[in-house]
């Protein structure tokens, strides 16, 4: 009896090593630093491809280029970062057909604020035109407000809202003195606490959050809500807590419709 109660204990502990090892070759570093390389999205029967995004960084973590593929690996555009020193000083979106037009983002920080210059070079049905935007940044490099104005008179302003380093409302108040005109809507968005798959990028937040906000600069987004429609996401994390797959549930909220989709996040680890 002595000797089998022995030969249970030697089991249990194989059995016990075998699972602890297998578990570590799933567990990473919780400190590895990683950078989002591709985030492919996928309808709800998850067969076929529907987008994919590919990411690229220079030497200090910064996006120099995003690529957008559709619809069997087609190329949709390219954009690529221009930096100045630590500031960003350029955007430009390239489409790769005849009909969208491209479009240049250029930006002139002093201080605080930086001043965005917009311009739609022009494609086959919209004419070039050019806008200019005021975006004002808190002490944490963060945006607060951004104004724009596309013509005299015609004024869009944006209005952000933080807590713990995540976005949590943005509001838009649009006004048209020419046509005794406004307007305002708000978003709010809600997040978990675990690593967004932009944690270590270190491209500018205030760009991060004007143009990706979805991705997650420093949470992952787990609702957002607008006007009459409704989004909710959930994640599965990989070994060192960034988010390897989400999914995703768009409801609008007059009809009851829903969209589903799932994303997977691919890393450069480094």
């Amino acid at each position: 009896m002595k000797k089998l109660v022995i030969n249970h204990l030697i089991i249990a502990a194989f059995v016990v090593a075998v699972a602890f090892t297998s578990c570590n070759k799933d567990r990473e570093n919780i400190n590895t630093v990683k950078l989002l390389k591709t985030l492919t999205y996928y309808p709800e029967d998850g067969f076929e491809k529907w987008d994919k995004y590919k990411f690229e960084y220079d030497e200090q973590n910064r996006i120099t280029k995003m690529s957008e593929y559709s619809y069997g690996g087609v190329l949709s555009y390219t954009s690529t970062y221009t930096y100045s020193g630590d500031d960003l000083i350029l955007v430009l979106y390239s489409n790769n057909n005849d009909i969208s037009g491209d479009e240049k983002y250029e930006y002139t920080k002093s201080g605080n604020t930086i001043t965005q210059k917009y311009t739609y070079i022009g494609g086959t049905y919209i004419p070039a035109y050019t806008g200019i935007s005021t975006i004002e940044l808190d002490g944490d490099g963060v945006p607060v407000k951004r104004t724009t104005e596309n013509e005299p008179g015609e004024t869009n302003v944006e209005t952000f809202y933080y807590q713990d380093g995540n976005m949590t409302q943005k509001t838009n108040r649009y006004t048209s003195i020419k046509y005794d005109y406004s307007e305002s809507h708000s978003q709010h968005y809600s997040y978990d606490h675990q690593k967004g798959a932009l944690y270590h990028c270190k491209t500018p937040k205030w760009l991060l959050i004007l143009h990706l906000n979805d991705f997650g600069v420093t949470n992952n987004i787990t609702e957002k809500s607008w006007i009459r429609y409704n989004a909710e996401y959930t994640y599965k994390f990989d070994g060192a807590g960034f988010p390897a797959k989400r999914q995703c549930r768009d409801i609008c909220c007059m009809s009851s419709r829903e969209m589903k989709w799932e994303e997977k996040f691919t890393y450069i680890t480094k």
